[in-house]
């Protein structure tokens, strides 16, 4: 026996199956995959779907949409979650420049004359004088780090506007079934 309220399913001639309810018999819908109005039949002819529904599978309520939104929301968060690691990742590949303690360490232990000379040495040349390796490494760590955040950043940007535009075309589908 069919009620008012229990879900049923006909078929569309685009192939997709419309659920309508037996309080909708003898009305009309319309059709949320090709959008073309489709004629319910009468409640006696509903039976026959009811019996039908049984024993298919449950479908999925997947449709572009909703992988966009999907799609985009994953591709937001993993970006996102890549740019946030950016830096870590940057002095993997480049490797760090040694921290400030480990330079003070270092000039702490070295001879009191080779300090002289270093410090008499950097006076004479200001700051005309090209980096040294470590600095062109620090300046190397920071430019690709920036780089990468930077593009990573612009794909989960990329991803959000994916997603918003999955919600307004699953909200556009929607208001179109229930016109």
């Amino acid at each position: 026996m069919v009620t008012t309220d229990q879900p049923l399913s006909i078929p569309c001639s685009c192939g997709a199956r419309v659920r309508v309810t037996a309080g909708q018999a003898g009305g009309r819908t319309i059709c949320s995959a090709c959008g073309q109005p489709l004629d319910v039949p009468r409640l006696r002819d509903l039976t026959a779907h009811a019996a039908d529904d049984r024993g298919a599978p449950a479908r999925s309520e997947w449709d572009s949409g909703r992988g966009m939104m999907f799609a985009g929301c994953a591709l937001a968060a993993l970006a996102a979650l890549a740019a946030l690691v950016a830096q870590p990742l940057g002095a993997a590949i480049i490797g760090r420049p040694p921290e400030p303690r480990a330079i003070r360490e270092g000039v702490a232990a070295a001879p009191i004359a080779a300090v002289h000379a270093a410090y008499t040495q950097a006076s004479h040349e200001g700051l005309g004088r090209p980096p040294s390796a470590v600095e062109v490494r620090l300046q190397q760590y920071s430019r690709l780090a920036k780089s990468v955040a930077a593009v990573l950043w612009v794909v989960a940007t990329i991803g959000g506007l994916v997603a918003c535009a999955g919600f307004a075309l699953r909200s556009a589908g929607s208001s179109r079934d229930h016109a």
